[in-house]
């Protein structure tokens, strides 16, 4: 006797495996996607960071005096995530004698944030 296709108890077992594989890999892939974007946005603000700290000094150089202390306007966070190549939001910065003391950073949906403008921190 010839078969010329799968039993049923054959394609049952297979989607069961299949659904198994499903269940323990998605958890994992979705922690890695997480992991990722944690990385990608701790990056950018670092990056931000860094040409904030820049634009203070320029500016501060430029005046030949510390800057006031103040927090930055809407036009100039834009013009330093701009300088920094980042898709994210620069939503806080304030600085004390051209120093960074408050920074908060924003993507996909993640924020880091700076209490002493060196450590950064996710906020969650």
């Amino acid at each position: 006797m010839k078969r010329n296709g799968f039993t049923l108890v054959e394609v049952i077992v297979v989607i069961c495996v299949m659904a198994i594989l499903m269940a323990v890999s998605v958890p994992v892939a979705t922690s890695y996607f997480q992991d990722a974007n944690e990385n990608k946005v701790m990056n950018e603000a670092k990056t931000v960071l860094e040409v904030a700290k820049s634009h203070l000094s320029m500016k501060a150089s430029l005046s030949g005096t510390f800057i006031e202390d103040r927090t930055l306007s809407e036009e100039q966070k834009q013009e330093i995530t701009e300088k920094a190549y980042v898709e994210g939001e620069l939503k806080n910065l304030e600085y004390t004698n051209s120093k960074i003391s408050s920074f908060k950073y924003c993507n996909l949906n993640l924020c880091v944030i700076s209490t002493d403008g060196q450590n950064l921190e996710l906020d969650k």
